[in-house]
């Protein structure tokens, strides 16, 4: 299955993890929007990159992050989202597909270790060969 790491700058840390949180749909408390309170038309598109107040009349709406699973203290998970095929395109975060990701939430609990590399995994995976043995890291 194929995934989508942070943007250059913004690398997803590579290492061993744990999951440490799991919600079905989280809303980011760092990248979404400013909106108009009544109408939810989009006044702000990147407000991290907004200079000054928030402007009057808005709400900060996060973007949806379906099938959250925490993997650092600093806000970096694994969740689904779109993306190009072979292009990073997050913020740090592992951009997943919908199947894919909910596939391991559904399998995974808090605590369950998660190993980050660079590059393509050297064994088959589950998701495409259910009956290759998948290897567990040991943490």
């Amino acid at each position: 299955m194929d995934v989508s790491p942070g943007l250059p700058g913004r690398e997803t840390p590579v290492g061993r993890f744990r999951v440490t949180e799991k919600m079905p749909m989280k809303l980011s408390n760092l990248y979404g929007q400013y909106v108009m309170k009544d109408t939810r038309e989009v006044v702000v598109v990147r407000p991290w990159e907004h200079k000054g107040p928030k402007p009057d009349g808005t709400v900060y709406q996060g973007i949806a992050m379906p099938f959250w699973m925490r993997l650092t203290g600093d806000g970096v998970g694994m969740h689904v989202g779109g993306f190009s095929r072979e292009r990073p395109s997050s913020y740090g975060c592992i951009r997943c597909p919908e199947e894919g990701q909910q596939f391991f939430y559904n399998h995974c609990r808090v605590g369950t270790p998660v190993a980050v590399h660079n590059g393509p995994h050297p064994v088959p995976s589950a998701l495409e060969s259910p009956e290759a043995p998948v290897p567990v890291p040991a943490f």
